[in-house]
């Protein structure tokens, strides 16, 4: 085979071609014949370390061939006898193409004869002579049944990677004992493609859009040509992040590995089956496990076989920790448990708790393969937007297979058989991270549709709100108008899923009718209960008649009436004191009652003042103290504002008051008096048996004095003995007159 038809077949890249073309190896047997004599391309001028790995996959690939030829670009079979990269090629003895056959199938070749056949390392062979695996098919039953080699006492990186190589480079070249190879060794299209594309679909929708980059179209045939010359260390490709290229590593030796097994042959039609046999096949689970999976009567036990499967193939610290999560069907369990079960730490278990949606998703997805696993599972296909898996599901689904099974692991099933419309969502993420919202994580995964996750949280938040709000008395509302944002009402899916989870989260909660049942949450507070009482009565009462009517309306809280006394002087803005008479109100009746103001007489007159400009009289504001206090007097109100200590008040000529602080321009004229004349005995003997009202009339007629300092004057005569009143008001005789008139001769008003 020239040049020319090495450029078609397997597509050499242009430095490969001038490399070849300047160092004259120009045919197949020229670079054969070179790789025969020096054991490598890097003595030739030129030579990469790129370029000799892609001539070492294009020796290798032709020589499993036997040197038949193959039209260019198409996906022959023989092409295809799946290698593991570079590292393969240096193991492999070179031999002349012009003579290569197929090597022959040995029965079941011991360590010897892998140590000439395979260039089996004097390291690797005390490796597996000490854990006695003598045999090929005793190397690979350890491989099958510990995942690897990572379980073989003193194996180290190198070791295992070795005998990783020795089981793909013998299925490839037709070593596979305790079963019937293919013909020539070669996998068959149909197995390859089903191989493929299962891999491909696995990978997310950046790793998709970079190998399509780096391929084109993903049929078998880019694939496999693709991983051929990348190698197994594969570097890093362009756009690809850390993430998308561990997902490309492992597509890559999840293939090479599906493709190279040929322990179990690729099943015909004519097998009833055949489906699920390549099934188990592509993705590379063991045969002998399927009787877990399906009954003789066709009916499935997937989670039978998962907890089976999980038990055998998952290995290492990481799944280790997963498959004690996933098979406990009771609460969640703590870290503290979990790391004294796997042996690690609770920090190492926290951190590897981060990564387990993903992990577990990628190692559970051959389940969204499974040939009829939605119809047999239809209570876990779920057409609405959100979907939660609840302890009555998990327990039905145990009881009927015989497991033991957690809800997350049902949620995982779940998750995969509604891929790609349903996710996994977190109750941390919507609620809070408090230890009912992580348990709820565990026993009641929610599956919701990307595009609801941020309506749904939106109208959680706005649910919390209310919730979460401190309550003295319980509440009822209408969820839907709880939901309202603006004049955007919340769909009635909304509605109706915020109804099943919020229960959950807040069991002290209920939902009837379309209304939320809230409970009080908080312990009522002491000014409440005051407010109440007040308002009950009506009216400022003393503080003995409101400590009487609390210890009937709350038995349960007792107050005294110190207590009374330090929730009114806390709460000045709820309520007010009259005077030092220990007489409590609501502040708000101020405004709703007109003939009602807090404080001392002290405070009203002060109040007046600063409303005032001019200094007011006495008897002015004692007119207007006793709209608020009816049973002062001017001469309370006067020795009052006297014993005032601060010194707030200054007393003015003609019997004026003023605010000590404020200066003024002029004082008024005071009130007329009434003289004394007027109240002489002489007249006075005039109205005996006359009614009290004809000596007002008589007095306002002859003095200018206002009806009020009539009517004083005449009460404190009658509080003098001078005039005595009958029940009816008529004037009866009075004191007789002395000698000494007294102030009733002068004409100062009267008591001033």
């Amino acid at each position: 085979m020239d040049l020319e038809e090495l450029i078609e077949v397997h597509q050499l890249s242009e430095a490969v071609v001038s490399f070849c073309t300047a160092n004259g190896l120009i045919d197949l047997l020229a670079l054969d014949t070179h790789y025969v004599n020096h054991g490598t391309f890097t003595t030739l001028p030129g030579c990469t370390a790129l370029i000799e790995d892609r001539l070492l996959d294009l020796l290798t690939v032709e020589r499993l061939r036997g040197g038949r030829k193959a039209e260019p670009h198409q996906a022959d079979a023989t092409i295809y006898q799946v290698v593991d990269g570079a590292e393969m090629h240096r193991a492999i003895p070179p031999t002349a193409l012009s003579t290569a056959t197929v090597l022959p199938v040995a029965e079941n070749p011991g360590l010897e004869q892998l140590t000439v056949l395979f260039g089996l390392s004097v390291r690797a062979f005390n490796v597996c002579e000490n854990a006695g695996l003598y045999t090929l098919s005793q190397i690979r039953d350890f491989a099958l049944e510990h995942g690897g080699f990572k379980m073989l006492r003193n194996c180290g990186a190198k070791t295992q990677m070795e005998l990783s190589d020795l089981l793909v480079r013998s299925a490839a070249t037709g070593y596979a004992p305790d079963r019937t190879a293919h013909p020539d060794g070669a996998a068959s299209p149909d197995r390859m493609e089903a191989i493929c594309s299962a891999q491909y679909l696995k990978l997310s929708t950046q790793a998709r859009n970079v190998l399509q980059g780096q391929i084109g179209h993903p049929t078998a045939d880019a694939i496999i040509r693709f991983f051929m010359r990348q190698g197994r260390k594969m570097p890093k490709l362009p756009g690809a992040g850390s993430k998308v290229m561990r997902e490309l590593r492992a597509m890559r030796e999840n293939t090479m590995t599906a493709l190279t097994d040929r322990s179990v042959e690729w099943p015909d039609d004519s097998d009833p089956r055949a489906e699920l046999l390549r099934w188990a096949l592509i993705h590379q689970v063991d045969p002998d496990i399927l009787p877990y999976l399906q009954h003789s009567d066709g009916r499935y036990s997937l989670f039978r076989f998962l907890e089976r499967y999980i038990g055998m193939a998952w290995n290492g610290s990481k799944l280790n920790v997963y498959r004690t999560q996933l098979l406990n069907h009771g609460s969640a369990l703590t870290l503290e448990t979990i790391a004294a079960k796997v042996g690690l730490t609770r920090e190492r278990v926290r951190q590897l708790m981060v990564n387990m949606d993903h992990t577990v998703l990628a190692q559970l997805s051959f389940v969204s393969d499974l040939p009829g696993v939605h119809e047999h599972y239809p209570e876990l296909v779920n057409a609405d937007r959100c979907m939660v898996v609840d302890v009555e599901l998990v327990r039905t689904l145990n009881a009927r297979e015989g497991t033991c099974c957690s809800p997350l692991l049902v949620a995982y099933i779940a998750v995969l058989l509604n891929h790609p419309r349903l996710q996994l969502g977190k109750w941390t993420e919507m609620f809070d991270r408090t230890t009912l919202s992580k348990e709820l994580d565990h026993t009641h995964p929610l599956l919701m549709e990307r595009e609801w996750v941020e309506e749904l949280k939106s109208a959680a938040s706005l649910a919390i709100q209310v919730i979460e709000a401190r309550r003295s008395t319980p509440e009822r509302r209408p969820l839907a108008e709880i939901l309202v944002v603006g004049d955007k009402a919340p769909s009635h899916q909304i509605v109706s899923l915020l109804c099943t989870i919020l229960p959950l989260r807040y069991p002290e909660i209920f939902i009837e009718d379309g209304c939320i049942c809230l409970p009080a949450n908080a312990k009522r507070s002491q000014e409440d209960m005051l407010e109440e009482v007040l308002a009950g009565l009506d009216e400022p009462s003393h503080v003995t008649r409101i400590q009487e009517v609390w210890s009937t309306r709350f038995l349960g809280r007792p107050i005294t009436v110190e207590g009374i006394r330090s929730v009114v002087v806390r709460n000045k803005s709820l309520f007010f004191s009259i005077g030092r008479e220990s007489t409590y109100g609501l502040r708000r009746w101020e405004n709703e009652r007109h003939d009602l103001r807090s404080g001392t007489i002290r405070d009203i007159v002060e109040g007046l003042l600063q409303a005032s400009s001019a200094p007011l009289h006495l008897e002015d504001l004692v007119e207007d103290v006793q709209k608020f206090r009816p049973g002062t007097y001017l001469g309370s109100v006067k020795l009052n504002l006297q014993m005032e200590a601060s010194g707030r008040f200054v007393f003015l000529p003609g019997g004026f008051v003023g605010l000590a602080g404020r200066s003024y321009d002029r004082i008024p004229d005071p009130p007329a008096g009434v003289p004394g004349s007027l109240m002489r005995a002489s007249v006075l003997r005039q109205f005996v048996g006359q009614h009290r009202s004809r000596l007002e009339e008589h007095i306002a007629q002859r003095c200018s004095a206002t009806p009020k300092r009539i009517e004083r004057v005449i009460d404190a005569a009658i509080t003098a003995g001078r005039i005595q009143l009958d029940p009816e008001g008529l004037i009866q005789q009075g004191q007789a007159e002395t000698e000494d008139h007294g102030p009733w001769m002068g004409e100062l008003p009267f008591e001033w």
